[in-house]
């Protein structure tokens, strides 16, 4: 007979995982064995279990050695480590909304916003705020200067800061404003910062519930004064505004093509072609006049009219033609003149159909 003797003491084999990154030990993740992909034994198909982590005990910069154990049926096993670098590089973040910048007057000095900060990942945050002015060497114009210096755990920091700029002499600004007629109504309180002063209006503004009224204004230039008093001070703030017509697109009266003119007219006054009509079909006053002259067939005219108002239906003033003042039927000749304007007569043919 012959023995034979199996003995399996090769162990198995698998690669350290990959090393993960993150900033936060909350970001840290769970143990998985699947990041083991390389597992692999002489004989049979290894388990892998996890083991445990090990960290080196900083508390910026941690590294924590994630162990797992891969293992064959014969009971060989090896082990691989993971690294975990835990390493958090963002500053806080401001989250309140704030004036960086206050101008005040004789001292009406603003107080301390509570500004609110917030960090990437759990712990405490330092915030330590300090008050600086220049007001010993500047008493009349000087700024002070707040700041907030923000520092998480890791030593990850930003600066805030506030200016209140304190003027203790009386001031004048100007602005200068400008409203079509068609603009939106615009409130007082949006002009100004500060709304413990007084107005002095034009009376031709339009006030409507402390709103402006463009279109219930005249057109014109306005000065609108704001008038501040605070303590020995004062700040006076003066708005010249500008109403106008900028915004009104003129009417286009440079174009034939807006100028219909009859072809027919049968005055048998159904209300349908019983007039020669000119209809001028342009966006606005043209401010034109229509003059308009008609000859028969012969180069006579037949009929003639100033500031022509659509009122012609075939008679002929100077009763030349038989009957009842009105011209027979056929086609005329017509001329039209529109006065007020650059266009060179318009003339055509029209049909007049009278029996």
């Amino acid at each position: 007979t012959q023995q034979i003797i199996i003995n399996d003491t090769i162990d198995p084999t698998a690669s350290n995982p990959a090393t993960i990154e993150v900033s936060c030990a909350a970001e840290v993740p769970v143990p998985d064995i699947s990041v083991v992909t390389d597992a692999a034994d002489n004989c049979s198909a290894p388990t892998v279990t996890f083991e445990g982590d090990a960290s080196d005990g900083n508390t910026c910069g941690e590294i924590i050695m994630r162990t797992y154990t891969v293992t064959d049926a014969c009971g060989n096993f090896s082990e691989v480590v993971q690294l975990i670098i835990v390493n958090d590089e963002i500053a806080p973040v401001l989250i309140s909304d704030y004036e960086p910048v206050v101008d005040v007057l004789c001292g009406d000095i603003p107080s301390v916003p509570e500004l609110i900060f917030e960090d990437n990942c759990e712990g405490k945050i330092n915030v330590n705020y300090t008050e600086t002015s220049d007001q010993s060497t500047n008493p009349d114009n000087y700024t002070i200067i707040r700041t907030w210096e923000v520092e998480d755990l890791c030593g990850n920091g930003i600066v805030t800061t506030q200016l209140i700029n304190v003027s203790n002499e009386d001031e004048i600004e100007f602005s200068n404003l400008s409203y079509c007629i068609e603009d939106t109504g615009i409130l007082l309180d949006s002009l100004i910062s500060n709304t413990n002063g007084n107005w002095t209006i034009p009376d031709e503004i339009s006030i409507e519930n402390g709103v402006i009224q463009p279109s219930q204004t005249p057109i014109g230039q306005y000065s609108l004064v704001y008038d501040i008093v605070s303590g020995s001070c004062s700040l006076t703030q003066i708005f010249n505004v500008s109403i106008n017509d900028d915004c009104i697109i003129p009417p286009d009266c440079s174009s034939k093509e807006n100028v219909k003119i009859s072809k027919v007219v049968t005055p048998n006054f159904d209300g349908s072609n019983d007039f020669f009509e000119v209809d001028l079909i342009y966006q606005g006053d043209c401010n034109f006049s229509i003059d308009v002259q008609i000859y028969n067939r012969w180069g006579n005219l037949v009929y003639e009219a100033k500031n022509y108002e659509n009122t012609w239906s075939g008679e002929s003033p100077n009763a030349s033609f038989g009957n009842a003042n009105r011209l027979p039927s056929g086609t005329y000749y017509y001329i039209v003149s529109l006065n007020n304007s650059d266009l060179s007569p318009i003339q055509g043919y029209i049909y007049l159909g009278s029996e």
